[in-house]
């Protein structure tokens, strides 16, 4: 028999027969017994049970037994609040707040919240301290917000122990205490908590009263065995300089290693700076290059200023001076002081730029500000030849003086880390003041000193207010 192209086979009739036979659970991913005890809640809900109202209300949320309808979990959850019950107070709080089947309501959420919180229900409480910590649904008030919160730390609630450490912290809803802050870390530490654990090690590490450097390794070590990349930093950091755990750069760059490869900027540009100078693994230019790179495609800065002089020494890729300016300029931009002196030298130089002698000061102003001793110097001469700036004898005088007294030795030993030349700097600054200083009137040596004084002054507030501000 030849099937015309219109008629269906057997197949195709039979088939959805069957398949309507099947029980819904075959296709919802439910099995009978979730079915069975759905029935069985709803049973002894519908008689007014509390308890197994709130356990309907479950079902339907998270669509156990029975197909997922928030509406309908909602109003079995409404039926058991109602009755009292704190977990279901708990839920509808939670529904009220993050607007799940209901219009977001702060003020329902926190009355909801309160009746649960009331009962002693954790969860609910410390709720109810975010909600007065942030104004929502009641009066901002942080002296409520830690009572709150301390009601469900007391009970052992891990992010209510975060809370109220961060108040104690801050000073907010409470006297400023590090003890207290320390000592609800480590309730929150000790129940594994890796934000905690690193927070306790950085108590114990900069504590005036507390200091203990073991303990704080010992913290920061929990916290980066359970992958806290932060904390794997800190950790590297200890061994790098042998703080709390004796020195061991191979240690140092393990751990660096480990936080590289979970993509945080500052281990990356650690990690770089190890295979830069051989530390913990051998020197490397090309790998210090690569992980400066990924480093400064995250806007890491001292990244972006190191790899600039890669490209411009040629140290690990090749040579190439338009490049070199480009990272020099992404760091400038962002206030890196160094990398604002390196453009401004580019631009001296015509190295990767066009020359211009206006924007080459601009750039050593911008540092020179930042207490650059280098910059410093530079302006300097380029006030005393007339270079990029109006030829100013006094203005050169005091910058000269500047960078021959700049007392920022942490910043010098970076420089002349990467660059040993750059350590002559302070005896050039004070040759070129000497010699000028030959040449000026009495009356133009004193405003030149009077101008390096103001200069001092009006950069230091400027750095002061800068790190005020962070």
């Amino acid at each position: 028999m030849i099937m015309s192209k219109t008629t269906r086979p057997w197949y195709g009739v039979i088939i959805p027969v069957l398949l309507s036979l099947l029980p819904a659970y075959a296709f919802s991913g439910m099995t009978p017994d979730e079915i069975k005890t759905f029935e069985s809640h709803m049973e002894k809900a519908e008689k007014g049970d509390a308890v197994y109202q709130y356990y309907v209300g479950a079902c339907y949320f998270n669509g156990e037994g029975t197909p997922m309808e928030v509406a309908k979990a909602i109003l079995w959850w409404r039926k058991s609040a109602e009755q009292g019950y704190a977990q279901a107070e708990l839920q509808l709080g939670q529904r009220y707040s993050q607007a799940t089947g209901v219009a977001r309501d702060f003020k329902q959420a926190m009355t909801w919240y309160r009746k649960a919180a009331d009962q002693g229900n954790p969860v609910a409480q410390k709720y109810v301290g975010v909600g007065y910590s942030l104004g929502a649904g009641v009066e901002k008030d942080w002296v409520q917000a830690v009572s709150w919160y301390r009601k469900a730390a007391e009970q052992g609630n891990l992010d209510a122990q975060l809370l109220l450490a961060l108040c104690y912290w801050n000073g907010d809803g409470a006297k400023t205490s590090l003890t207290q802050a320390a000592f609800w870390w480590r309730k929150a530490a000790e129940q594994g908590d890796a934000e905690a654990q690193i927070r306790l090690g950085e108590y114990y590490m900069h504590s005036p009263s507390m200091r203990d450097y073991s303990q704080s390794v010992a913290w920061y070590r929990k916290s980066a065995e359970q992958g806290n990349p932060s904390a794997q930093v800190k950790l590297a950091f200890c061994y790098r300089f042998g703080v709390g755990v004796e020195k061991n750069d191979v240690e140092a760059t393990k751990w660096y290693r480990k936080a590289a490869e979970l993509d945080h900027c500052d281990a990356q540009y650690y990690l770089g700076t190890s295979y830069f100078a051989g530390q913990g693994v051998a020197t490397d230019h090309v790998e210090a290059a690569r992980w400066y790179r990924k480093a400064a495609a995250q806007g890491h800065t001292v990244s972006q200023h190191y790899l600039g002089l890669s490209y411009a020494r040629g140290q690990g890729v090749a040579k190439d001076d338009v490049e070199a300016a480009s990272w020099f300029r992404k760091a400038a931009e962002q206030g890196h002081a160094a990398a604002q002196y390196d453009l401004g030298l580019s631009y001296a130089k015509g190295q990767g730029v066009a020359k211009d002698d206006v924007k080459a000061a601009s750039w050593f102003r911008k540092a020179a500000e930042q207490g650059h001793a280098i910059a410093q110097l530079s302006l300097g001469s380029f006030y005393a030849k007339g270079e990029g700036v109006e030829k100013d004898e006094v203005e050169a005088y005091a910058y000269y003086k500047l960078a021959a007294i700049n007392k920022d030795e942490g910043r010098t030993w970076i420089f002349a880390y990467l660059n040993p030349a750059t350590m002559k700097d302070k005896e050039e600054a004070k040759s070129h003041h000497d010699s000028l200083e030959k040449t000026l009137s009495p009356e133009a040596r004193i405003k030149g000193q009077e101008r390096a004084k103001e200069l001092k002054k009006q950069f230091e507030d400027a750095i002061i207010a800068k790190e005020a501000g962070k």
